[in-house]
């Protein structure tokens, strides 16, 4: 954790209410995202601090005394319905914006607290913000029509994995085989972290 990182999380807890509630709801959302394969910042989507910051912004918009389950709910609510494109995510929402979004190079801005402010999810595509958006939109209607929390997260016994989901929906693949020569394998494993965080940026394929 950087020193700007730490100094924002000791920031968060002294402006949250109630930490019991925010920790559960936590929980639960982390548990999601694992469950759809949204979480890892480094493919564009959530890291552990992002949902932290988004979650901070909806508890203090709620009424202090607020439970886990209306955290979990106003969260997919608010983000679902999200225009991330013109607008920036900060976890006070009193505060001032002063930060200068680059446009065409930030299609999602989650802000950091203290000092240097800067976007935190500067691996954010237009590609994995559209497709968390539409995954908080659907988790928000299927909580509208009263299903289960194991069924929102895809690991209900009569559910479809998101896996599944993901392969009928999507007709077409590109299979990459990478091959390392090299004396140590942690440099081998850097390369592929690497790669494998370079393709998000893979642009959407126009049909002509």
């Amino acid at each position: 954790m950087t020193l700007n990182a730490f100094r924002d999380a000791l920031a968060l807890r002294k402006k949250l209410p109630s930490m019991e509630a925010f920790q559960a709801a936590n929980r639960a959302l982390k548990l999601y995202l694992k469950q759809q394969g949204l979480l890892g910042a480094r493919f564009g989507f959530l890291g552990g601090f992002h949902l932290t910051v988004l979650l901070t912004r909806i508890a203090l918009t709620l009424p202090p005394n607020s439970k886990a389950e209306h955290l979990v709910r106003q969260f997919f609510k608010t983000y679902g319905s999200w225009d991330w494109e013109a607008d920036m995510v900060s976890p006070i929402p009193e505060r001032e914006l002063t930060y200068k979004r680059v446009q065409k190079k930030e299609p999602m801005v989650i802000l950091s607290i203290e000092k240097p402010v800067a976007n935190l999810t500067f691996n954010a595509s237009r590609n994995s913000v559209e497709v968390l958006s539409r995954a908080f939109r659907l988790a928000d209607e299927m909580l509208d029509a009263g299903k289960g929390w194991a069924e929102v997260c895809g690991s209900g016994p009569n559910t479809k994995q998101p896996l599944d989901v993901f392969l009928e929906s999507h007709t077409t693949f590109i299979k990459i085989d990478v091959g390392y020569w090299g004396g140590s394998c942690l440099r081998g494993r850097e390369v592929l972290g690497w790669l494998e965080s370079k393709l998000v940026v893979v642009r959407q394929p126009r049909t002509i």
